[in-house]
């Protein structure tokens, strides 16, 4: 039997649910209004239908008009005024954007916790200032204007946070300044009032909740996303908590059933009971003393609840104390690291000045070495040119003396020819001479050709020559290190990385997925495909050293892994879920791929590299003209890109866009970072032999090479020479043909010949002094180089010392960083247990606070029926149960008493009155309650079925929208797909697809631009006022970034009928990205940070 405690109770409930009910028939029936002309407000329009009829004249109220920001984080006096329609702002990182959507959010009311900046608001006062000020200005002006006789055509919303005392008070002001509240409450009515929830994370995304709503990879998180921002989860999880409380009300309103049942009982027997009824004083007495006492036994209970209460509160105390005293030993140790990796930066900074000066020392040397060594080839090329005019000197002279013979014996004989004959051979000899010299420049400019034509190949070859060479030696070198360890890549990667994998198999019970990597020791090059096995490495090279892991918790545990281990380059880590796809319609189909050349130890991975590296749509080819072949003659369809083989250590990459030919040419990377065939070992040894033989086949070319241009250079230089005799021969017979004309006997010919000679012989001699003096240089030249190679040598050693002393100084300043950062992260996690210690404390106090009221009312009733005193001398039962126990056996001989002795007239009719008062008074209420929770019944069954067509019309809106943002793109159509078990797909067919597939299997670009989509949709179905966001294009390429904010500007600008205003802060330059109309937008461009000056404006 319920006790009459618990029956006031259920009745309070039940009038509360009755009263309830009353509200809902009230409700009056208001027509649909349609999201394009009406904000997601439950406030009706104050202006009446005046202003619905003139609503495309007039803009409506409640956008901003204006910021202005007073030591806010990074800005110290900074003020934007924002258009009613669709607003860019843009900026270089640093320059403040994000701290407007922050400011604007705080200033309406938001906590800093939501704002992801900070866990106070004192956290986003300018560092240095003990105030910030957040002054906002909503246009109240037009259409559903907020009370305008009070506040005029602006409202003004000032809020103010201070370091010391209450922080974030509010000031409501009108057009003229004026304060009307300081009241968040009436500041929450006036954002209810125009629609600005600014609770709602989908209106205001900030870049932490776009990157999660960009993102969110399964069904289930995007229908959330979805229902929070339509608020229609809101709706549903309130209309089920009615109905829960409308069915717990049924089963109370059974109790008082019961209840009434029982009360009809004592009705009915009332007569009879008081006729019977009579009281012995004796067993009342004991009734009473018993009830006493169960009550004095309740309050001592409940006495001693409130000492472990209070013992509770003091314990929690005392460990509130240890958490603010080891608080106050972090923030002593975190000062000690900020002055440690202080003075670490300083000598980082010295560390690397040394480096760089040495650097630049032994760069200088370095050129004065080159200087020398060009020196001493120019003495070895002089040597070798004065030996060969040496040589060419006494050929001359030999011939001279034979000509000076053959002059004197023809002399000796007379003159016999006649003169006709000798002018003929005088004009033919003149001819000769100018043929000849119309040839020498020929030779000289064929001389010069052939000097830069060697010096060009010397330079193309030789520096190839020795790369090729050190190429050989890092394979063998590899190889050497491969047969020496268990790990055939462990010379691929960093020489810690065994290390890594090793504590992370120590710890992988940490992890909630195990991470894979590297990933390149999970791939494999198909033994038939080995030679192409350098060209796909150095494709995929930044894939291959990578890790993959399953969400952001195990990709933090991993890098502390690295820093741990002290990596001298930290991998890349890819947060993926790794899940299989079908990429077969966007593979290319004229060639081989890379994907059809690997291999996986873990088959996930390939869908992996199918979206970091296209792997699908690279062919691969032997040659530079197979790749031009493949892209111009073939049906070369999906194929993005063609890897050609150029030598043993060079590839191509090769695409064709917009039929011109991209060509670049790139180095292999060295050492393998994959599998390859069966054998790592075996297929370096092939290599290194492969590479061995072509090192030998390109000196043998070069040697070749530069034997044809020696012996070009030598006939040139033997024709010249030969050319110069002849000229000296003809101009000698010339002359002695004049002589001969002239009737000259003498012997002038004979004397220029010997002071030819003469000559030839001083120039012979000269030339032998000038060979000496050469020979002499080259050793003084080898004497002043020894001292510049010693100090070469001296200041590579302290190079290697000033590195090694900067890497040992970056360890230092990191591992102090490291310190910093855990011991930032311990005083947080001290905070937040101090916060919920004070929670804690708070309820005990409450606790506390009620108990001992409790008590006192208890103590009370209890002395009213005897005092502690009185119970001392009593023999009365010890325990609860015999008591309760004699107190029903006392009941029912009184009852039988009473039934036996009988009762008074007056008060037979008054227990009659009484027992009838109740019981109409009970099912008086019984039935007023039963009709209220019957039209409660019918009033939610009406609004589920409102929710359920509001559910299905919201969705409805949002696929229509979403079709018609994904069909202003070429080729591209899209649908969303609700489920009732709460899944949201999103449909998408591109340019190259023949039916519609899943946005996740979509690449990075076409994958945000249908996620952009998505949340305009979602924003058409919210009906907010307001709506802003950052970094919307994070994860787009630059095509899919202009087509996406192209969107963004048809539909929030040009398209869109209602008067939401939109902010949205991106670090890209809108202007150069989407055609400018300043009739729909407005770009506000930031400028770039001030370190000095710390007034920032527009």
């Amino acid at each position: 039997m319920p006790t009459k405690r618990q029956l006031e109770s259920d009745v309070d409930d039940l009038e509360q649910l009755k009263r309830l009910a009353d509200e809902s028939e009230d409700v009056q029936p208001r027509k649909r209004r349609f999201h394009d002309v009406q904000p997601m407000t439950q406030y009706p329009t104050q202006n009446g239908e005046s202003q619905a009829n003139n609503q495309d004249m007039l803009q409506r109220a409640g956008f901003i008009k204006e910021i202005k920001l007073t030591n806010f984080m990074c800005h110290s006096n900074f003020s934007l005024r924002l258009g009613p329609r669709l607003n860019f702002i843009v900026g270089n990182n640093g320059s403040g954007k994000s701290a407007i959507l922050t400011a604007i959010t705080i200033g309406l009311g938001a906590k800093a916790t939501t704002t992801n900046r900070g866990t106070s608001l004192k956290d986003l006062i300018k560092q240095g200032c003990n105030t910030s000020k957040i002054v906002i200005v909503l246009c109240n002006e037009g259409l559903n204007s907020f009370e305008p006789g009070v506040y005029g055509k602006e409202i003004r919303i000032e809020r103010t946070i201070r370091r010391e005392g209450y922080s974030g008070s509010f000031s409501i002001r009108s057009e003229a300044n004026k304060e009307v509240s300081d009241k968040k409450r009436d500041l929450e009515v006036i954002l209810d009032y125009f629609s600005i929830p600014v609770t709602n994370p989908m209106c205001f995304l900030s870049q932490d909740a776009a990157r999660s709503f960009l993102t969110a990879s399964s069904p289930q998180e995007k229908y959330l996303h979805f229902m929070r921002g339509t608020l229609l989860e809101e709706t549903k999880q309130n209309l089920e908590s009615a109905e829960n409380t409308m069915l717990l009300s049924r089963d109370r309103l059974s109790l008082l059933e019961e209840t009434i049942k029982l009360l009809y009982k004592d009705f009915e027997h009332a007569q009879t009971i008081l006729t019977e009824l009579a009281s012995k004083n004796d067993w009342i007495t004991r009734r009473r003393l018993l009830q006493g006492k169960h009550m004095w036994m309740v309050c001592q209970t409940n006495n001693e609840k409130l000492k472990a209460i209070k013992t509770r509160e003091n314990t929690l105390s005392a460990k509130k104390q240890e958490y603010v005293n080891r608080i106050a030993d972090m923030k002593n140790k975190v000062e000690r690291y900020l002055i440690q990796k202080e003075e670490a930066l300083l000598d980082l900074g010295r560390k690397l000045t040394d480096r760089q000066n040495i650097e630049a020392e032994r760069s200088s040397i370095t050129i004065e070495i080159e200087r020398f060594k060009s020196k001493h080839a120019q003495l070895i090329q002089q040597k070798q040119v004065t030996m060969e005019d040496l040589k060419s000197a006494e050929k001359a002279r030999s011939k001279t003396q034979h000509e000076l013979s053959d002059v004197e014996n023809r002399l000796q004989t007379q003159l016999g020819e006649d003169e006709a004959d000798t002018k003929r051979k005088l004009s033919d000899t003149r001819r000769k001479i100018k043929d000849i010299e119309s040839l020498r420049p020929e030779l000289l400019r064929k001389q010069s050709e052939l000097d830069d034509k060697m010096n060009a190949l010397i330079v193309d070859t030789e520096r190839p020559l020795k790369e090729f060479q050190k190429n050989i030696s890092e394979k063998k070198q590899e190889l050497r290190e491969m047969n020496s360890s268990e790990d055939i890549l462990a010379s691929g990667f960093d020489r810690r990385m065994p290390d890594v994998r090793r504590k992370i198999h120590e710890r992988r019970t940490d992890f909630t997925s195990l991470p894979i990597g590297p990933i390149g020791y999970h791939i494999s090059v198909k033994t038939e495909y080995e030679h192409f096995a350098f060209l796909i490495q150095t494709h995929i090279n930044p894939t291959l050293e990578a890790f993959v892991v399953k969400d952001v918790g195990d990709a933090v545990l991993l890098k502390e892994i690295f820093e741990s281990c002290q990596l001298r380059k930290i991998p890349g880590v890819i947060t993926h879920d790794l899940q299989p796809f079908n990429y077969i319609r966007g593979k290319a189909t004229s060639g081989l791929t890379v994907a059809d050349a690997l291999t996986f130890d873990i088959p996930e991975l390939e869908y992996l590299l199918v979206d970091v590296n296209r792997m699908e749509k690279t062919i691969l080819a032997n040659s530079k003209k197979e790749a031009d072949h493949i892209l111009r003659e073939r049906n070369s369809e999906n194929v993005k890109l063609v890897l050609a083989l150029n030598n043993s250590d060079s590839g191509l990459h090769m695409a064709l866009t917009a039929g011109s030919m991209r060509l670049n040419n790139f180095q292999f990377a060295n050492n393998l970072r994959l599998k390859v065939g069966t054998n790592n070992s075996s297929f370096l040894e092939k290599e290194i032999l492969r590479q061995e033989e072509e090192l030998k086949a390109r000196e043998e070319h070069f040697s070749r090479k530069k034997k044809e241009i020696k012996e070009e250079k030598d006939n040139i230089t033997r024709e010249s020479r030969t050319s110069l005799q002849q000229l000296k021969t003809l101009e000698r017979h010339a002359e002695e043909l004049e002589d001969k004309l002239n009737r000259q006997t003498n012997f002038s010919h004979i004397d220029a010949l010997k002071e030819s000679l003469a000559e030839e012989n001083e120039q012979i001699e000269q030339l032998k002094a000038n060979l000496s003096s050469i020979e002499q240089k080259i050793v003084d030249l080898g004497l002043q180089l020894q001292p510049v190679k010693e100090r070469y040598d001296d200041v590579t050693r302290r190079y290697r010392d000033a590195c090694s002393s900067y890497e040992t100084a970056r360890h230092l300043e990191q591992s102090i960083s490291h310190k910093i950062d855990k011991s930032s992260a311990s005083i947080l996690e001290t905070q937040r247990k101090i916060s919920a210690s004070n929670e804690k404390i708070y309820m005990c106090e409450a606790e506390l606070t009620s108990l001992q009221s409790k008590c006192e009312q208890q103590r009370e009733q209890a002395m009213k029926f005897c005092t502690e005193d009185e119970l001392l001398n009593s023999e009365l039962p010890s325990s609860e149960e015999h008591i309760l126990r004699e107190i029903r056996k006392i009941d029912e001989s009184v009852r039988a008493s009473e039934r036996q002795l009988g009762m008074t007239q007056d008060e037979i009719a008054k227990l009659f009155e009484n027992s009838k008062r109740k019981y109409e008074t009970a099912i008086g209420k019984y039935n007023e309650l039963d009709a209220s929770l019957q039209k409660v019944h019918t009033a939610l069954t009406l609004r589920r079925a409102a929710l359920d067509l509001s559910i299905k019309g919201t969705r409805s809106d949002a696929d229509i929208d979403f079709r018609i943002s994904m069909k202003t793109r070429s080729g591209y159509s899209g649908s969303l797909s609700f489920t009732d078990s709460g899944q949201l797909n999103v449909m998408v067919k591109t340019t190259n697809d023949h039916h519609a597939r899943n946005v996740d299997t979509l690449s990075g670009g076409e994958k945000s631009f249908s996620q952009i989509a998505l949340l305009l949709a979602t924003w058409l179905t919210m009906r907010s006022r307001i709506i802003a966001l950052d970094e919307f294009d994070v994860f787009m390429d630059q095509v899919n970034r202009k087509i996406g904010t192209n969107l963004i500007i048809r539909r929030l600008g040009k398209d869109v009928k209602s008067d939401t205003q939109t902010i949205i802060i991106t670090p890209q330059d809108i202007g150069k990205m989407a055609n400018i109309d300043d009739k729909y937008f407005n770009i506000h461009k930031m400028k770039n940070p001030e370190r000095h000056n710390n007034v920032n404006s527009l």
